[in-house]
């Protein structure tokens, strides 16, 4: 069959820092996500005459027959998310790349240079904008729906000619509620040359647009509140509440200040409670809720504002009944301060991404780091985390949490690029997440990457014993358990890791994605290709990496899968392309013999049966 193309106007977007929301708080994250496409995305495209062409995990591609409805769109989805920001309780914002160009048409999948700018613009656009090609610009000219922002000419990857590129806004008569509020939540933008600097929204280029932004009007002083600092109120029993509302007020205020407190990828937040003798410098949020007791239970409300003005960055409202409460650090009393926990580092990342190097501690360049990673998942985006993260141990050498974010970095280093030297990237990784440990014993998240660094140097039992630790360390953290049941599938041991992953499960129903990843891996290893297919697909989902589609395709081969295996290749593909058997055996995701000979018996041969050559 020939090769069909067509001209169309293509938009694609992501959630911005998707996989640190999913650390933080990985069932409001999935809730929010789906309330964002059922909601907003969906009905916004049929509205404009779009095509949904696909979702990503985080992200969607839509194709329109004209640039005028793209446009529209995307403005529209924008204005929603911003009308709707104060209501929901996890406020979500995309990055948005519109391009008109050539695209191959795939059965219902497109591909081609028409998306593959728009992908590149998509990863120019700071979060909460549109950034769209010349040839979008030069489409809208006369028809007063939008305002086109140039941000100069943009050499974008695996793109011979540079792209102009334009920042697209609600026109300029549009002063409605809508685009006000628009115009808030993206913040002051400076203009002119500064813009197309801070537009790049990754490493330096992102720290001297922010340089340019301070020194020159952009950005308001900051006042004297203390970074990533919290006074947490004690939880209230309402008026007329009973003795178990108090006790459960308690209980509550106890398991609030632990999971505030407690490390995590994002470093720790200074969570004080609010009654204790003052500090030097205020909190620069605050943390407060109320216990009701209910015919069904307690309702637990609570929010996170911000200390200087009460602005609400998040509320959450759940009911705990009896079987809640049997565990003083059961999920359940944990999830609201994991959520409101997820929106204090977001708005932290949100306000010193405006702020020059020289103005940030070191652990707030490590959490800046970690932005700049969400916005790029290439080699250059981890590199330039590495680069924030390297300038934050220059200024502390002893930050543990810097010392865990380089080795969880170098680790990404080896996941991106087959071509990097296994052997250093094992060493480093060594080294890193040994002095973590060190500085830190008690950071259960600096044991969960030394196991992980130990896994990468086959050292198998002291890689066990540092998951493990990090477990007890933290055992109603799902992620520190899922390593563990990690572990045991890469030692060729699949019935235990799937094991381990259901009681995860069970005690946690919201760590549902994690445990998919560990299911998919283990089933697709002991060649259980049917109990692999609904895992590997949840996987690859909300992972969209190389590793997921890899397993991916062997289940739907394994399965007897045709049609949905050619689509799965394919997409693996387009991802890796050339990707080979042997790229996968050079990866070494694990030299355990036991593991080795489940994979020749049952993934090399599935993959093979899906088309996927030796070498």
């Amino acid at each position: 069959m020939s090769e069909q193309r067509r001209l169309a106007a293509v938009v694609l977007a992501d959630v911005v820092g998707f996989s640190r929301l999913m650390g933080e708080d990985e069932r409001g994250t999935l809730d929010a996500l789906r309330a964002l496409r059922r909601d907003v995305v969906e009905p916004s495209v049929a509205t404009h005459g779009g095509r949904l062409v696909k979702t990503m995990g985080d992200g969607f591609l839509v194709e329109f027959a004209s640039a005028v409805h793209a446009v529209r769109c995307a403005l529209a989805i924008e204005r929603a998310l911003a009308a709707d920001a104060g209501s929901r309780p996890l406020a979500l914002q995309l990055r948005t790349g519109i391009n008109v160009g050539d695209v191959v048409v795939d059965g219902d999948d497109i591909y081609g240079d028409g998306v593959n700018v728009a992908a590149r613009l998509q990863a120019l656009a700071v979060p909460g904008t549109i950034v769209a090609s010349k040839a979008v610009r030069d489409a809208m000219q006369g028809t007063g729906d939008a305002t086109f922002v140039p941000l100069g000419a943009q050499r974008v990857k695996n793109i011979a000619q540079q792209v102009e590129v334009y920042r697209v806004e609600p026109p300029k008569a549009d002063a409605g509620p809508a685009a006000r509020a628009l115009a808030a939540r993206a913040g002051a933008r400076p203009r002119g040359r500064k813009v197309a600097l801070a537009a790049l929204g990754i490493g330096a280029v992102l720290s001297i647009g922010a340089w340019f932004a301070t020194r020159h009007g952009g950005a308001t002083p900051e006042d004297a509140a203390a970074p990533l600092s919290v006074d947490l109120r004690a939880i209230a029993a309402t008026e007329g509440g009973d003795a178990a509302s108090a006790r459960i007020a308690e209980q509550l205020s106890r398991e609030a200040l632990r999971v505030l407190a407690q490390p995590g990828q994002t470093g720790r937040l200074d969570a004080r409670p609010a009654s204790a003798a003052p500090a030097a410098r205020p909190a620069r949020y605050r943390v407060e809720g109320e216990v009701a007791r209910r015919p069904d239970g307690y309702e637990v409300v609570a929010r996170a504002v911000e200390a200087r003005n009460g602005t609400l960055l998040r509320s959450t409202r759940q009911v705990l009944r009896d079987d809640d409460l049997a565990d003083d650090h059961a999920p359940a009393l944990q999830r609201p301060w994991r959520q409101l926990r997820s929106a204090i580092v977001t708005a932290e990342a949100q306000r010193i991404a405006t702020l020059p190097l020289s103005a940030l501690a070191a652990r707030e360049l490590v959490l800046r780091a970690w932005s700049v990673y969400d916005q790029d998942h290439s080699l250059h985006g981890v590199r330039a985390a590495k680069s924030l993260v390297d300038e934050a141990l220059r200024r502390d050498p002893n930050l543990a949490n810097a010392w865990s974010a380089k080795a969880r970095l170098v680790n990404l280093e080896g996941d991106v690029d087959p071509a990097q030297d296994r052997d250093r990237i094992g060493r480093e990784q060594d080294e890193f997440s040994a002095r973590a440990v060190a500085l830190d014993p008690g950071d259960w998240n600096a044991w969960e990457i030394r196991a992980v660094a130990l896994v990468y140097l086959g050292r198998w039992e002291a890689a066990l014993a540092a998951a493990q630790r990090s477990a007890r360390l933290e055992p109603h953290d799902a992620d520190g358990v899922l390593t563990y049941a990690w572990i045991h599938g890469l030692m060729g041991r699949p019935d235990e890791a799937v094991a381990l992953a259901d009681q995860v499960l069970h005690r946690d129903p919201g760590s549902e994605t994690g445990v998919s990843r560990v299911r998919c891996e283990a089933h697709v290893l002991a060649g259980r290709a049917r109990d692999a297919v609904p895992a590997c697909e949840k996987s690859a989902l909300l992972f969209n990496d190389a590793a997921s589609l890899v397993y991916l395709v062997a289940a739907y081969a394994g399965a007897g899968e045709t049609g949905k295996v050619n689509d799965a290749r394919a997409q693996l593909l387009r991802t890796v392309p050339g990707y080979t058997i042997d790229q996968l055996r050079a990866k070494r995701y694990s030299d355990h013999p036991d593991y080795m000979a489940l994979a020749e018996r049952n993934w090399y041969p599935a993959l093979r049966r899906a088309g996927i050559p030796e070498r």
